[in-house]
Parts: structure tokens; sequence; C-alpha cells
């Protein structure tokens, strides 16, 4: 199995646009609006780091929390039998701990540039037509293509994104969660009983055989 987790080309895409309006200035993270250009830019930039800098804490977690998964899975499959165990690692996506140590790491794995579109003037939409401040630290940017993205203004003043982006790495990385409750379950039915291969192969799919042996 191929563990690599793509956020999708879609929200990719639509996440792409110039802010044609004032593109003369600098934006500004410590308003809402200008947090938002600054996240733009970033993905336009192909810039990891930037755009890693714009997400919300929450959204940050979503990896530290899945690379926690990964571990505990590393850990759990110690307690499989060696047929058993290589199908757990194989299958669960563990193998990103070859080279993957941080939540950092972690999130420029799921990052796929070659989504990202070449063309510095590529507009779809995203100019920001409107802010609503709900309160000092929670605003609404809304945008020409009709999508409204949650920022949320922190202690040092700086305002992240949030939705619809969390949403959609959450959606990414909940196979890693899917796969935590597979090796557990694993664990809880067989131990080191040596269960069939083709019991612990359903837990993880029909194709899951198939997917061990394409594992380096």
């Amino acid at each position: 199995m191929n563990p690599r987790l793509l956020l999708s080309a879609s929200l990719l895409v639509s996440l792409l646009g110039c802010a044609l309006a004032g593109c003369d200035r600098e934006p500004d993270a410590t308003t809402p609006d200008g947090a938002f250009e600054i996240f733009q830019q970033a993905l336009l930039d192909k810039d990891g780091d930037g755009i890693w800098e714009a997400l919300s804490d929450d959204t940050r977690d979503l990896f530290a929390e899945a690379l926690e998964s990964l571990r505990l899975m590393r850990d759990l499959a110690r307690r499989l039998g060696p047929h058993d165990r290589e199908t757990a690692l194989a299958n669960s996506g563990v193998v990103l701990l070859n080279r993957i140590d941080s939540p950092y790491e972690l999130f420029r794995h799921l990052f796929h540039q070659d989504l990202v579109p070449d063309e510095r003037g590529f507009v779809v939409g995203l100019r920001v037509t409107g802010v609503e401040t709900v309160n000092e630290d929670l605003a609404i940017v809304s945008t020409r293509g009709g999508q409204d993205f949650e920022m949320l203004r922190y202690d040092d003043g700086m305002w992240r994104v949030r939705s619809p982006v969390h949403e959609a790495f959450a959606e990414r990385i909940q196979r890693i969660n899917a796969n935590r409750g597979s090796v557990e379950t694993a664990v809880s039915r067989f131990g080191r009983v040596g269960a069939a291969q083709s019991d612990v192969e359903r837990l993880f799919g029909s194709d899951a055989l198939e997917r061990s042996r394409r594992t380096p």
C-alpha cells in the first residue's frame, strides 16, 4: 500500500486565486482578510511552510493525532504473530514512520504540490467580497465563488484559516484512524495465537494481500 493521502484537487484549486484587489500591498495577518490572502499566496507559491503557518491550531493538531495513531499501531502490531504483523504493518500506513517523525513532516507528505497550478494569475473566484466579524476571535471571509472560510484569531493577534480546510484534511486523515481501529481489533482477536492470514487481511479490506506485496 502506498499510504500517500492527498488533499483533494478540487479544494486546492478552489483555494487558489490572486487577490486582484490590493495586489500591490502586503497582506496583514492581523486582519482576517489579510491572513486569508497570505494563505492563498502560500498555496500559489507551493510554500509548505507558509501553508502550515496559516493553518489553525486544531488543524495542525490533526496531524499530531494521526502521527500518534501511527506510532500506536506500530506498537500494537508487535503483539501479533509474524505473518499477521506483516499484514497489519503493510496495510495500516505505519511504513510512513520510516521517513516521518513530526506532525509537520506528515503534513508535508500529505500536501501534494503537483495539484497546485503553476499559473500565477490563476483566478477561480476566491477574491474576497466580504468579511463578517462574528466576535473578536472569529470571522467569516466570503468569496466571489460563494465560499465562506472560517478565520480564527489567536493570542498573538494573528488570524489563521480553519474551515473548510480543517475538514478537508480531517477527511484524508480519517483513513489512518480507521486503520488504527483495524489493528486494535486484530490484536484483540488474535494476539499471538497465529490467526489465519485471511482473517487479518479482511480487517483491512479485500485488497490487503496485494497491497502488502507492493509495500517495500
